[in-house]
């Protein structure tokens, strides 16, 4: 899905406070995000999903990588998938409708840090 911030709004106005959510997407492991409207592709940096997670009342309770669908990756996700500049992640999250915005940002940051290691080598 390209716009992220209008699917976590739905999931805000369905989940209920305290309620849980398991979302698996794409996480981009560069300094920007990873875009091609034309493609249809957006692809967040850990700092952009700390903030639509933060500013639709979600905190980030696990993260983890999502090898699932190692196999079938999307034809135009594939090579930034194999360079490493992008990578599946399963968010554990949580609605936490109390505390402000600046709290759950704070929160998001500190489990979405281990996500931004730098891009390894090409697999060969």
């Amino acid at each position: 899905m390209q716009d992220k911030q209008a699917l976590l709004a739905r999931l805000d106005a369905a989940v209920v406070d305290g309620g849980r959510l398991l979302l698996a997407d794409y996480l981009c492991t560069l300094s920007g995000d990873l875009v091609d409207p034309g493609a249809g592709i957006s692809v967040p940096t850990a700092a952009t999903w700390a903030e639509v997670f933060a500013h639709n009342r979600f905190v980030v309770e696990e993260t983890h990588p999502d090898d699932s669908a190692a196999n079938t990756p999307d034809p135009d996700l594939a090579e930034p998938l194999r360079r490493g500049w992008i990578a599946r992640r399963l968010f554990h999250l949580r609605k936490a409708a109390s505390g402000s915005t600046e709290d759950r940002l704070r929160t998001n940051r500190a489990h979405l840090a281990e996500t931004t290691a730098p891009p390894r080598a090409p697999r060969s």
